[in-house]
């Protein structure tokens, strides 16, 4: 078997879906599919195998986080998130391999940060689209990542997926800003987003005969770490099975993780991927999200020392107003990279989300 064929196998799709109410018995099938899954690597090149210390990891990393959702569902958080954060430091070295780290002067990853909200006042300033301030965090409610009461700065790396992230509302009721980390700070994210579409954009340049032992050893590195860490990663972008009712099952992991990485020194953020897109129709790398932690909470402060000095953004735009001022003739002339239905492409770039990136690209950034 091929390596990119494997990496099409069904349990390494995200995001999961799980179709039976009750969830501690749909998370212990899927990991027991994910296990027969495993074995196939066997039927792999050698350097792409999982050692037997490896398979132990991925046992021992799904017994516990069926034990975190047995705990939490008894009513014992404080042995749920304790189990979590025990498992969290059993896997530090695959988490190490997978963190994205921006140093002074490096772009790679948070070159494209977004943030959209809706308002039915003006957002005259950059303050009226960061993270809600301390004295309102009242109105911090429960998302996959968000635990009620902590404010957090959730991005999107396109204007489409946050789009998609608040529930697909008209455009013309949102503001939108684009934010950037200080060139100066370094930081670092724990990246839950390294699925197999991501690995197979990032490798699929690859010839199966490359001479290139370095490039080919980085790829099988960074494979197996992925199936090592595959039951966190999919546990973080379970789809909500009844997105109406207020106890989001789905959530606990992710929540848990989020307390983890606020309350630890190990990681300043975390980057996931959306949970409200077909892949397959958008390139990955617009279909990531990233959340900031308010971190060193101040009372006499509104917004976390940490944020408002790593973090910059442009003011926030009125995508209504946007909309008004521009010519609405636009060449097509550029090739489809974007399906906005099934036989349907289009160019991002003349979308209207990528013509709010390009308008909020112009803008100049400052500290809040």
């Amino acid at each position: 078997m091929e390596i990119f064929e494997y990496l099409k196998r069904s349990t390494l799709q995200l995001p999961i879906t799980f179709k039976g109410s009750n969830y501690i018995e749909e998370t212990q099938r899927f990991f027991a599919s994910f296990q027969n899954d495993i074995k196939l690597t066997n039927d792999l090149d050698e350097q792409y195998r999982l050692t037997a210390g490896d398979l132990q990891k991925v046992r021992t990393l799904q017994e516990n986080l069926v034990g975190v959702i047995q705990h939490f569902f008894n009513g014992d958080s404080y042995r749920a998130y304790g189990l979590l954060r025990e498992t969290m430091k059993t896997v530090e070295g695959e988490l190490g391999n997978f963190s994205f780290v921006q140093k002074p002067g490096s772009w790679k990853f948070f070159d494209k940060l977004f943030r959209v909200r809706t308002a039915t006042e003006t957002l005259k300033s950059r303050a009226d689209i960061f993270h809600v301030p301390f004295s309102k965090r009242r109105q911090v409610q429960s998302y996959r990542f968000s635990v009620p009461g902590l404010p957090a700065l959730y991005f999107g790396s396109s204007m489409y997926i946050c789009w998609e992230e608040m529930g697909r509302p008209s455009l013309e009721d949102l503001y939108a800003a684009k934010f950037r980390l200080s060139e100066t700070e370094t930081i670092s994210s724990l990246n839950l987003s390294m699925t197999p579409l991501m690995l197979s954009e990032l490798f699929k340049e690859i010839p199966v005969d490359s001479p290139d032992a370095d490039l080919k050893s980085a790829f099988a590195k960074a494979f197996k770490s992925m199936l090592i860490l595959w039951p966190l990663i999919a546990s973080c972008h379970v789809s909500v099975l009844r997105p109406e009712l207020y106890f989001k099952p789905e959530y606990i992991i992710p929540q848990l993780v989020m307390q983890f990485v606020s309350s630890e020194n190990d990681f300043e953020s975390i980057v996931y991927y959306s949970t409200k897109v077909n892949a397959q129709r958008i390139h990955p790398s617009r279909c990531l999200n990233f959340v900031f932690p308010a971190k060193n909470n101040i009372t006499s402060l509104e917004f976390a020392p940490s944020l408002s000095v790593k973090v910059q953004c442009t003011e926030p735009l009125s995508i209504r107003l946007f909309l008004a001022s521009i010519s609405a003739g636009f060449g097509t002339a550029v090739p489809p990279d974007f399906a906005v239905a099934e036989g349907v492409d289009v160019n991002y770039s003349v979308t209207d989300f990528g013509r709010i990136e390009s308008a909020l690209a112009k803008m100049s950034f400052a500290s809040v």
